[in-house]
């Protein structure tokens, strides 16, 4: 150029050289591939995005779901301890829908003594631990079974005896089945009051 110094044959400082051209492609090159090394993490994190809203949406079939498809209930026994413990309401929500108390529908739970000698009569009183399993069952739309309506276990020696008195004697056979039939129609009232029937 007419105002360099250089000769002819050599480069001018805004000429580029052999070896400037081969660091450009090469550093060219590096962007491409860094360009290309970040397209293919940015898919791959797209991939793993997916994967986990397919896992969130996907439905983990619990043995009531299996059973469902037979008509099958599928239940478990319940006490309020295990409501108190999160894993376990978590098993018993995904797998069953349909309840057993464990003792608190049993006669010894429901059985109001002072009540029965009061009325002449056997009187039944849900205890609070019975009407929390069932509004929670209730509000988990779970079915209840009784356990166990009549059972010579768990069930008060004085619904047997006159006046409901130990000391006394045995009441006659008629006198039992008019209690049990009594004891039976007010268990089913009180779950039909609760929301079961």
């Amino acid at each position: 150029t007419a105002c360099s110094n250089k000769k002819k044959d050599e480069p001018a400082d805004t000429d580029v050289t052999e070896q400037d051209a081969n660091n450009g492609a090469e550093d060219s090159t590096k962007d491409e591939g860094q360009n290309a090394d970040s397209a293919d993490k940015e898919d791959a994190n797209k991939e793993d995005a997916n994967k986990e809203e397919e896992k969130k949406e996907e439905v983990v079939l619990g043995i009531k779901d299996i059973l469902g498809e037979y008509g099958i209930k599928a239940g478990t026994c319940l006490t309020n301890n295990m409501l108190g413990n999160a894993n376990c309401v978590r098993i018993i929500k995904q797998n069953f829908n349909s309840i057993t108390f464990e003792n608190d529908m049993k006669p010894d739970y429901i059985l109001d003594k002072n009540a029965s000698v009061a009325a002449g009569d056997i009187v039944v009183k849900f205890n609070d631990n019975t009407l929390k399993l069932l509004k929670w069952c209730k509000n988990n739309e779970m079915a209840v079974r009784g356990h166990t309506i009549i059972w010579h276990s768990q069930t008060p020696t004085w619904i047997f005896y006159e006046d409901f008195d130990p000391s006394k004697a045995l009441v006659s056979r008629d006198v039992m089945l008019a209690r049990m039939e009594s004891y039976i129609r007010q268990v089913f009232e009180q779950l039909e009051a609760t929301g079961y029937s």
